[in-house]
């Protein structure tokens, strides 16, 4: 279950281990920021991207399409981290990143940068 305080976008389209990742991610995101709004984030099943022909991401259970939303994009995407860094001073924002990545891989999958604007989330 969604915690009740953030806001995201509809999972209902999702099953399995697509659903799965998306609720392992929105849950971590709701432990360090429980009041994210997540509305504009796409979520997209593995086949769902399949479907699309896009080049990357083909063996992915789950993309996240996260452009415009630094705020979500940080826990996924080094660039997003270095422009909200203060190009590169802040070090503490790529915590997010790498925080992320870890609770990924303790629960079975693995997050990939695809474009800027888009990851990849694989099996381990």
């Amino acid at each position: 279950m969604i915690p009740s305080t953030i806001t995201t976008a509809n999972l209902s389209h999702l099953t399995g281990d697509s659903l799965k990742a998306a609720m392992r991610i929105v849950k971590r995101i709701a432990s360090f920021e429980p009041d994210l709004n997540l509305e504009r984030v796409v979520f997209r099943s593995g086949e769902e991207w399949r479907n699309r022909g896009e080049k990357y991401g083909e063996t992915a259970v789950l993309v996240l399409i996260h452009e415009g939303q630094p705020s979500f994009a940080k826990y996924f995407s080094y660039d997003a981290c270095y422009e909200m860094s203060d190009r590169g001073r802040n070090r503490d924002v790529y915590r997010a990143c790498d925080e992320m990545t870890e609770h990924l891989r303790e629960v079975g999958f693995i997050p990939e940068p695809m474009y800027r604007w888009a990851t990849s989330v694989h099996p381990a």
